[in-house]
């Protein structure tokens, strides 16, 4: 911020006449105890302080005898420049007998010399008239302007360098109340040469701009034919107290048209008003939120019992009063306040009875009606009145016939005002040893999420504080309590890990009550988890590849839950042709299977997986092989004797054994898949089958594996019934 004292022609002050800064001390004083709201005010709407470029801000109204014009400055530096310099006002017609002219306006200077201050002798017939006119002078040419507290005389109400700030938010203040002061603080004038049928717009601007401090001008349009009278205030409350009352009245819609109000009082039925304090009061909230809707004046009762009548008018920026609220009324009356209750002992009798005795004053009993007596079952519950009537004000004990297991205990002195004061809660329990019931009807179950939600029937104890919750993995484990907090509903939730080998988990619950008396454990709740985890895979134990076949053997998954086996065939030369060759249940226990019709010399992979109840799928196991090169004749004279008399189905067959290591016996039952069934040794061309069932009918094939490894293909075989 520049300092003034740099100015060309800077504003010099000069002391003030004795007699006008007397009066002005004097004023001072009456307003102390509301500068900080003036400062704020001031500084508020119309009159918001520019952060950024220095600006004028000007306003108009139509009256009767003409156009009223009020402009400011928005900082306090160019407010003193033109009180130095002063300030232009230009009129320009934009509006004449209805014709608009916004290129060519007609211009008019409103007067032929800068608006300034009236000189500082000119200021004492203004003084002798409204006394706050003094303030104003001294802003504007006191050597000092200090603002001190009454109570405190040597102590600054604000910091020496703020004062160009003071003189320059009270100026406005007292400008904006007062239309006299407001033109002899060259800030205003009333345009008497409006005519009906024209607008206008008014500029206003400094009359001497400062190169390093430039000030934009401000501009108003204004139609002299609207004419609009000041609204009536119409939210007036009044909540009145002991010796005091609240005046509260919405602000919301008339921060615009109102910067101030009166507000006025009447003892004597309302037939006259005087304004408190003889001073506006001031929004000091204009700035804040648009939630803060009201505004609130506090004044002091010279006695209760007495009615008091009270009004409000809003006094606009032009000075002008506006017409009356609606009155509202009251009376004070004492208080109880602060007068509380306060127990003086609290006993259950013969586990029967509740004992209760309390002090109040003796003296304070003549302002209250009464006590009530409410009892609940915690300190912070609902608390209900144990007796039909008020208690006279003399009671100083009651008896409660029929107290809970748990019981908070209030007392209330019931003002005649209305009011009430209550005492603290006090504590009285019966004993109780008996513990709530076992809780019955557990329920629930489990998510894919492992989400678990379980319920049970509520208990019926009135003294029930809540549930205790237990789970373990086993029904032999120590329950282990879930819940850090008593559950008071008959549910609760708790998630569990379902990628588990443990299938099941246990729950119980346990009921307590206010006394912390357990029940017994419920009976216990088995959940089983949802099956998650795959089955453990299968393996490989043998691969024997032919000429026209692979045979596979393996080992069973050792999951409990398998359900089924499923073997693929992959041809190594046909990538991603999979083919399903076998799907069998686990009950069958298949472990081999002999994959027939293959092509010779050619490369094949397998693979197993199995699946469990839930669905789940184990890993893939494969192994890969290749038939064996060529082949050699088949066995022939193959035949089957069937001889029910001795049990027995007789084999027989011709091939030259010499050249023979084995031969491999296959056989299936009523149709199903052929397996190997016997392993012979190359010298034998006979085989007697005694394991059979009556009644089944038996297919037998037969291969011979060479000593150099070759095999024959198998047979066509020979189907028999037994």
């Amino acid at each position: 911020m520049y300092c003034p004292a740099t100015f060309e022609n800077p504003q010099r002050y000069t002391p003030l006449k004795t007699k006008i800064h007397h009066k002005l001390n004097k004023t001072l004083l009456l307003l102390i105890a509301f500068a900080a709201g003036f400062i704020e005010a001031a500084n508020g709407q119309p009159y918001e302080q520019a952060e950024k470029q220095p600006r004028m801000v000007i306003i108009g109204k139509p009256v009767a005898d003409g156009i009223i014009l009020r402009w400011a400055p928005t900082t306090a530096i160019a407010w003193q420049l033109g009180n130095g310099n002063g300030y232009r006002l230009e009129r320009f017609t934009v509006m004449k007998n209805g014709v608009l002219d916004t290129l060519n306006p007609q211009r008019t200077l409103m007067a032929t010399k800068p608006f300034k201050p009236l000189p500082i002798d000119d200021w004492e017939p203004i003084v002798q008239q409204n006394k706050k006119a003094a303030i104003a002078a001294q802003a504007i040419y006191g050597e000092t302007f200090e603002l001190t507290d009454p109570s405190n005389n040597t102590v600054n109400f604000a910091d020496q360098s703020a004062e160009l700030e003071n003189r320059f938010s009270f100026a406005l203040l007292i400008a904006e109340q007062f239309p006299a002061i407001a033109v002899a603080s060259g800030l205003g004038f009333t345009d008497r040469s409006a005519r009906p049928g024209e607008k206008y717009v008014y500029r206003v601007y400094p009359a001497l701009q400062h190169a390093d401090y430039p000030v934009d001008s401000g501009s108003v349009f204004v139609d002299p034919t609207l004419v609009t009278p000041l609204p009536t205030i119409d939210s007036l409350r009044a909540e009145f107290g002991d010796r005091s009352v609240r005046l509260s009245w919405d602000v919301f819609y008339l921060d615009r048209t109102y910067t101030a109000y009166f507000v006025e009082k009447s003892t004597d039925g309302g037939k006259t008003y005087t304004r408190q304090d003889g001073l506006p009061f001031i929004n000091t909230r204009q700035g804040e939120a648009k939630s803060l809707r009201r505004a609130y004046y506090v004044d002091s009762l010279s006695e209760n019992n007495k009615v008091y009548h009270y009004r409000v008018r809003g006094i606009s920026p032009f000075g002008e009063t506006g017409p009356p609220s609606q009155a509202v009324s009251g009376e004070g009356r004492e208080t109880i306040a602060g007068i509380i209750p306060a127990f003086d002992t609290v006993w259950v009798q013969d586990n029967r009875t509740a004992e209760l005795r309390w002090r109040f004053p003796r003296e304070e009993e003549n302002k209250i009606v009464g006590f009530q007596v409410q009892r609940a079952t915690s300190p912070s519950g609902t608390y209900e009145v144990l007796h039909k009537t008020t208690l006279p004000p003399t009671t100083r004990e009651f008896t409660d016939p029929s107290p809970a297991g748990v019981n908070y205990y209030v007392i209330k002195a019931l003002g005649k005002g209305g009011e009430t004061v209550q005492s603290f809660p006090a504590l009285a329990q019966k004993e109780d040893n008996e513990p709530p019931s076992v809780p019955l009807g557990l329920g629930g179950g489990i998510d894919e999420h492992g989400k678990v939600t379980l319920t049970w029937q509520a208990n019926t104890e009135n003294d029930l504080a809540g549930y205790q919750v237990f789970r373990a993995n086993s029904i032999q484990e120590q329950p282990v309590r879930i819940n850090k907090d008593l559950v008071t509903e008959s549910g609760y939730s708790d998630s569990v890990v379902v990628k588990t080998l443990t299938k099941d988990v246990y729950y119980w619950v346990v009921a307590m009550d206010k006394r912390y008396n357990l029940s017994g454990y419920s009976a216990p709740l088995k959940l089983s988890r949802p099956d998650m985890v795959p089955p453990a895979a299968p393996s490989f134990t043998r691969v024997i590849p032919a000429v026209n076949q692979v045979c596979l053997n393996w080992r069973p998954s050792p999951s409990h839950d398998v359900v089924q086996y499923t073997l693929l065939r992959v041809k190594k030369e046909e990538q991603g042709s999979m083919t399903t060759i076998l799907e069998v249940s686990a009950q069958d226990e298949v472990t081999e299977f002999c994959d027939q019709d293959l092509q010779p010399d050619q490369a094949y992979e397998y693979l197993l997986y199995v699946r469990d109840s839930a669905g789940n799928r184990s890993e893939f196991i494969m192994v890969g092989t290749e038939t064996l090169k060529g082949s050699v004749d088949e066995i022939t004279g193959f035949s089957a004797q069937v001889d029910r008399e001795n049990q027995r189905i007789t084999l027989s067959w011709e091939y030259d054994t010499a050249k023979t290591s084995r031969f491999l016996l296959y056989r299936s039952s009523g149709g199903g898949p052929m397996r190997l069934y016997k392993t012979l040794r190359g010298e034998e061309n006979r085989f007697v089958d005694r394991q059979l069932v009556i009644n089944s009918e038996y297919t037998y094939k037969i291969k011979a594996v060479r000593k150099d490894g070759s095999q024959t293909a198998i047979n066509e075989g020979r189907t028999v019934i037994y």
